[in-house]
């Protein structure tokens, strides 16, 4: 008979840091980023009353409308005339703003759900029951916390937490307590995934100096922008963050670049989906196998049980599927969305292409040409389109074959810069020249 799986916490902690075996939605990630840089977690129970109406459980308690009208009654959050068809129709009103990204359970019930993680605009929306993050939040902010840029950051995330005159934040206000509990979340990650040495984390903040960079740029950049909005980029840029740090880490013992080939050509070329259907399934695998490398070189010491229960049981391949597939997926990286089953590729929405040109371009450069910027969106994050004028050899180099500059590479490119103009973010003039700009105008003539 196989052996009894050991916990296998303290192993994705020495390989990465925190763990790889769930699916990490951006509100989790948040959650737990956020979390760990304030330390106060506000359990919201009116507001999980009200909000949490879609639970896969039989409501129960003061979730039942009839008890939620005398609750929010007792509370004064709502007027005595208030029905409980008016409670019906604008809770579901409010649920849609506080659970944007599906993560809002019931929580306060004898069934409690998976855990509650609201649509964060404010600082006392920060509201962690369990750690679905795997305690990657944490693990950005203690790397953050250790450059000088990256603490500039976390100033900037600070300072936009409290500013509670979100139209959000102000929508929900009749039903938010402030009761508070302090959290170390460092303490706790420390507990379950091993210690986070001073050392270690100087050498990944040192690996990701470049990338760390960038996401301080985005804060100066959405300077001006609503909380809602620079809240939401800042959590797509830090979760992209992430991946180039389990790319660079998975794939430290490579000698040619692990490159995020980028298909936007909504389909118009098939080569260019299925070479990046390979793209996305190459990182993958790299992930995937980098724990046999990180084994081999003393990685898993103090870990070994762990290690050998999953080299006898699991082929040496621990979980990472679901995150690497969640975190994709839902941070705008990768396509198709729907199907857990279909094929992936690499594809940027709309909102994960604004907050990567935000961390590339300077607000006070002006135009800048398109080969720069996808210059730097290559030297920074591995982003490939293949319009580059090296992008032909370095491709066939990598092993991407096949590609066509007529057929294929070109379409992939005019779909980026369709996007970009739509976005208002490039200007493409009549002889073909397209500048970049990360201030969204269209005046630029």
């Amino acid at each position: 008979m196989p052996s009894p799986q050991p916990n296998l916490s303290p192993l994705y902690g020495a390989a990465f840091g925190f763990n790889t075996d769930r699916r990490v939605k951006p509100v989790h990630f948040a959650s737990g980023f956020l979390l760990s840089l304030t330390g106060l977690n506000y359990p919201q129970k009116t507001l999980n009353y009200t909000v949490a109406s879609s639970s896969k459980n039989e409501p129960e308690g003061n979730y039942k409308l009839d008890k939620l009208k005398q609750y929010l009654s007792d509370q004064n959050s709502i007027s005595t005339s208030f029905s409980e068809s008016d409670l019906h129709k604008i809770r579901k009103h409010l649920e849609a703003v506080a659970d944007n990204d599906d993560a809002v359970f019931a929580v306060f019930g004898s069934k409690g759900g998976f855990g509650s993680d609201y649509s964060i605009s404010s600082h006392d929306l920060i509201s962690q029951m369990k750690d679905n993050d795997g305690f990657s939040g944490q693990f950005v902010k203690a790397i953050l916390d250790s450059s000088l840029d990256g603490k500039k950051v976390l100033e900037c995330v600070r300072a936009w937490l409290v500013q509670n005159f979100s139209t959000g934040r102000l929508l929900l206000n009749p039903l938010i307590n402030q009761e508070v509990r302090e959290e170390n979340l460092e303490d706790r990650a420390c507990a379950k995934l091993g210690e986070l040495s001073s050392n270690r984390k100087a050498t990944i903040s040192n690996l990701m100096q470049s990338e760390t960079r960038a996401v301080l740029r985005l804060c100066q950049n959405v300077d001006p922008m609503s909380i809602e909005i620079k809240l939401r980029f800042i959590i797509i840029i830090l979760s992209c963050w992430l991946i180039a740090y389990i790319r660079k880490k998975s794939c430290i013992e490579l000698q040619d670049p692990l490159i995020l080939l980028t298909d936007m050509s909504n389909g118009e070329s098939k080569k260019m989906r299925e070479q990046s259907r390979w793209s996305y399934s190459r990182f993958r695998e790299e992930l995937a196998e980098s724990f046999k490398n990180m084994a081999a070189n003393g990685d898993f010491s103090e870990c070994e049980t762990q290690w050998n229960w999953i080299s006898e049981n699991k082929d040496g391949k621990p979980k990472v599927e679901e995150f690497y597939r969640e975190i994709l997926i839902r941070n705008g990286l990768a396509q198709p969305r729907a199907s857990r089953v279909a094929a992936k590729h690499f594809e940027l929405q709309p909102d994960t292409l604004h907050a990567l040109t935000l961390s590339v371009l300077n607000k006070n450069e002006g135009l800048v040409d398109l080969p720069v910027y996808l210059d730097r969106l290559f030297e920074t994050w591995s982003i490939c389109f293949g319009g580059r004028s090296n992008d032909s050899d370095l491709l066939a180099k990598s092993g991407y074959t096949g590609l066509d500059r007529d057929r294929d590479l070109t379409p992939n490119m005019q779909g980026l810069e369709s996007l970009l103009s739509d976005l208002g973010l490039a200007t493409r003039y009549s002889d073909g020249l397209v500048m970049c700009h990360c201030t969204p105008n269209f005046d630029y003539q």
